[in-house]
């Protein structure tokens, strides 16, 4: 089993309004943290995706926080339905240059 992170990676102008990701094989549970160096998270999103691959939207104050603290590293947790580990993903790393619009 894999799971990775496609986007957003590298730097960006902004905080980035979505996270992609995909899977070896449909998942029942995703796990998406924002971390810090050493792998705390600061921000933290889980849903029920049952397919192999997806995106999800960032909230205006999820962009605002990512922004604030010049991007970070995503790391993506796959689980089972129980909430047992299957895989986890490599940290992409996302470096913001810009402010969010609108705020």
């Amino acid at each position: 089993m894999r799971v990775e992170i496609l986007a957003p990676q590298g730097h960006c102008g902004q905080p980035p309004t979505r996270v992609v990701w995909s899977a070896s094989r449909a998942v029942a549970q995703l796990q998406l943290d924002w971390v810090d160096g050493e792998r705390r998270p600061w921000l933290r999103r889980s849903f029920d995706p049952p397919i192999a691959a997806g995106a999800f939207a960032l909230t205006m104050d999820e962009r605002s926080t990512i922004g604030e603290r010049r991007g970070g590293a995503i790391a993506a947790l796959a689980l089972t339905r129980d909430g047992e580990w299957l895989a986890e993903s490599g940290r992409a790393v996302v470096r913001i240059d810009g402010r969010v619009r609108g705020r």
